[in-house]
């Protein structure tokens, strides 16, 4: 299996394509990772669906994960795993949306990982590739403290960055090497 999707250069002000093909029959299943007992409290989380908005789709959520911060997450397309991820804000707040085409190729204002991972997205739509997350919401707590000018802070803190380190390390660990959805985005083949 494999799924294709093209990228231009950022800020080159040219819409001049270059076709990735990733093949993802080596990556992990997600119904043979959810039956691991490391991911016992993941679960179906979001999906992406077409929208009218700037970036061409949205991320659905289930109305469990609805407003909740502090959350890591498994994408998947068609069932296999392509990245493990967090997010301080709601899943559906993540800024994938921030990478246009346009803001990309005119601007070069969007990361890598929102460009590519938008242009993903919505080659999904058009090529029914089924994207899917699977996630947790992140135990938080609140924490009041007086500030350097003594001032009364109270905030919700939460250890969602830590622990999606140790879910790539994990994902690393099973898959024999990182998950094809990390590092090295804009490299026209990967397997």
């Amino acid at each position: 299996m494999e799924i294709r999707f093209k990228t231009t250069k950022a800020n080159s002000k040219k819409y001049d394509y270059q076709e990735h093909i990733w093949t993802l029959d080596n990556q992990l299943n997600i119904d043979e990772v959810l039956e691991l007992p490391s991911f016992s409290k993941f679960e179906y989380c979001a999906s992406i669906i077409n929208s009218n908005s700037a970036a061409g789709y949205e991320i659905s959520l289930v109305d469990k994960f609805k407003e909740k911060s502090f959350v890591i997450y498994l994408t998947t397309i068609d069932g296999k795993v392509l990245k493990g991820g967090k997010s301080k804000n709601p899943l559906d707040t993540r800024s994938y949306g921030a990478g246009t085409e346009d803001s990309w190729t005119m601007r070069g204002t969007p990361s890598v990982t929102n460009y590519v991972w938008s242009q993903i997205f919505r080659e999904s739509l058009i090529s029914n590739y089924e994207v899917k997350f699977y996630g947790m919401i992140v135990p938080s707590l609140e924490m009041t403290y007086e500030s350097f000018d003594g001032e009364i802070i109270t905030e919700f803190v939460s250890p969602y960055e830590s622990e999606e380190k140790k879910l790539n390390g994990l994902l690393t660990k099973l898959n024999g090497k990182k998950v094809i959805g990390e590092g090295k985005l804009l490299v026209p083949i990967k397997n």
